[in-house]
């Protein structure tokens, strides 16, 4: 056999083997491209700083002097920081269906773009926090551990691991894991959910949710483990699709959502299951409220553009407050006590902090993630 008819071959095989993956997804519907069906949806692009705002005080808040002094309420509330991840895996369940499919579930686009494009909008930035990272995990780790938490984190299998493994390199970045299984999946579970009658897409929402809170709480050392978090991306879905068929709730009901949300999240005896999902339902009645526009005092605030600069921020400050938090507060503790102490010793030192988080944080979406954003997507077109 001659050398060029060996490649013919294997070009052969490979387009088949691309096809076949083809056939077996969401087919591309070719009258339609990616877009925002009518505009955007301000309002959830403000509601993603909250839930990264809530993130940030969940780690450091409790580090700065005075926190013992702060009502039992609100500290249980922002002691409940990670079920604010699981309002952006069901955001993203709901985003990802507004943009990305048509009527029949189908993808507005391939396979191939669809996926090309989720990695142009999470890892340049990504990449950018693990670099960022690495001196402080030289100073914490050594040996197995350094290499271990490094390279799973780069490679996004770090949530995938036992025990503290996840949350070693850059502790929030453990949640990128699970994006990335989610954006993985997420064309078939949504043709599927598209396709099936509405009753029975809810049923599966709801089934979805209930299983993965009695399984949840019977494991220890895989909490970050990816598969348990399908369930919120399910039920943004599920919500996406509702509110694509027409369906509208009263704009005073955003009320009723954050009500509930507030409360559970002060409930003392409800905080071991939050990080499970057991807001999740109301997670999504709220993104569904506040993707109807700006018709109340919340959606009208959350949509103002400093909340959606902020909003469209929120991935880099999410990824970045732990980076900035353990280069600046033993810098400045070095500088005024001679200590490398990572404690913030004044509630103003904190606001100073969050303040420089995000200043970084909107730097950093205009100089990092939005051109390699861009220039990926672009290379990436034939």
């Amino acid at each position: 056999m001659s050398q060029h008819t060996g490649l013919r071959m294997v070009q052969r095989n490979n387009e088949l083997a691309v096809r076949s993956l083809e056939v077996h997804a969401p087919l591309r519907d070719p009258s339609l491209t990616p877009r925002s069906r009518s505009g955007t949806l301000p309002a959830l692009t403000g509601l993603r700083f909250l839930a990264a705002s809530h993130v940030v005080f969940f780690h450091y808040a409790a580090k700065t002097a005075g926190w013992n002094d702060l009502p039992d309420s609100l500290k249980t509330a922002i002691s409940s920081g990670p079920t604010s991840v699981l309002l952006f895996f069901t955001l993203s369940g709901f985003i990802l269906a507004y943009n990305y499919l048509g009527p029949s579930g189908a993808l507005l686009d391939s396979l191939r773009h669809f996926w090309v494009a989720r990695f142009a909008r999470v890892y340049p930035m990504y990449l950018f926090a693990w670099l960022i990272y690495v001196p402080i995990g030289l100073f914490k780790y050594s040996g197995w551990t350094i290499t271990v938490a490094s390279l799973s984190s780069i490679t996004l299998l770090q949530s995938w691991l036992p025990g503290s493994w996840p949350i070693k390199w850059n502790s929030p970045a453990w949640s990128l894991s699970v994006e990335a299984l989610l954006y993985l999946l997420f064309p078939w579970i949504a043709a599927f959910i598209f396709r099936v009658a509405m009753s029975t897409a809810v049923t599966l929402g709801v089934l979805a949710w209930v299983t993965t809170i009695v399984f949840a709480i019977s494991i220890h050392d895989w909490v970050f483990f990816p598969p348990l978090f399908i369930p919120s991306l399910v039920v943004g879905i599920v919500a996406a699709r509702i509110f694509l068929s027409g369906l509208r709730m009263p704009s005073q009901c955003v009320w009723i959502w954050l009500a509930l949300i507030v409360i559970g999240l002060v409930t003392k005896p409800l905080k071991p299951f939050l990080g499970f999902g057991m807001l999740t339902p109301l997670y999504a009645l709220l993104i569904f409220s506040l993707a109807q526009g700006q018709q109340t005092f919340v959606g009208y605030v959350l949509g103002a553009r400093m909340f959606t600069i902020l909003g469209d921020a929120s991935y880099s400050l999410y990824l970045l407050h732990g980076p900035i938090w353990d280069y600046a507060l033993p810098a400045y503790n070095w500088l005024t006590v001679r200590s490398i102490s990572n404690e913030c010793r004044h509630p103003i030192l904190f606001f100073l902090y969050l303040g420089l988080a995000v200043f970084t944080s909107i730097a950093c979406l205009r100089l990092i993630e939005i051109p390699w954003r861009e220039r990926i997507k672009r290379t990436s077109r034939p």
